[in-house]
């Protein structure tokens, strides 16, 4: 799920050098002084590149609120969610835009784990489905759940499962050869299939064995790597 914590945690280097996720996100309000806090601390604790608030003149404390948590706010020229979206997507600066409601509380991990499937599905687009804390409308009543966490049967089945490792040394802006990497469990790494992708690519940091491959890792522009 996402970035295998734990073993980025042996090695202090990659740990605190390692870059936010090549995400932007949009974020459409109007009045959201209820939600719209717990909203963004959710968001940044998924550490994406950029936040980008865009407001459609409330009237409340939601612009405030936006403001002290120090991400980026657009109020929109003209009114209308449409609009808003629009002015968003053009202020985006990654090619990955994740479009969030307001009133959103979005899982740890949630956004590592939409894109990483990206990449391993090979989809332009992912979509998460959406679980509804209090169910006043009937659309709200009808919507499917979700919780992007692993369950312990899907932890179990990662231990089996084979994924990409680094097995020697490399410091950082070397080129990865195949003498580096090797498909081994569990399968917290990049799943084989990409092997190939990282063969040839710069390591961003300096690298130790043993610990799994992630697109943070590897010096490749994001928009090439669905």
């Amino acid at each position: 799920m996402g970035l295998n914590y734990s073993i980025l945690a042996n090695n202090k280097e990659i740990f605190m050098n390692l870059k936010k996720l090549p995400i932007s996100v949009n974020i459409c309000s109007f009045n959201e002084e209820k939600d719209i806090g717990d909203c963004l601390d959710r968001v940044l604790a998924n550490n994406p590149f950029e936040i980008i608030v865009i407001d459609g003149g409330s009237t409340d404390k939601t612009i405030e609120i936006v403001k002290s948590k120090g991400v980026s706010l657009i109020v929109a020229k003209q009114k209308g969610f449409a609009s808003q979206r629009q002015e968003g997507l053009r202020a985006s600066k990654m090619d990955h835009i994740a479009i969030i409601d307001a009133d959103d509380h979005i899982e740890k991990n949630f956004l590592h784990i939409l894109y990483e499937e990206m990449h391993e599905f090979g989809f332009d687009s992912i979509q998460a489905r959406i679980e509804t804390f209090e169910a006043k409308k009937y659309l709200e009543k009808a919507m499917g759940s979700t919780v992007y966490e692993r369950k312990p049967a899907e932890e179990a089945n990662i231990k089996f499962r084979r994924s990409v490792y680094f097995v020697k040394d490399i410091s950082a802006g070397d080129v990865i050869s195949k003498e580096h990497v090797r498909r081994i469990r569990p399968g917290y790494g990049l799943p084989p299939k990409f092997e190939q992708d990282i063969i040839g690519k710069e390591a961003r940091f300096n690298i130790k064995p043993g610990v799994a491959t992630t697109w943070d890792l590897i010096n490749l522009n994001p928009s090439k790597l669905i």
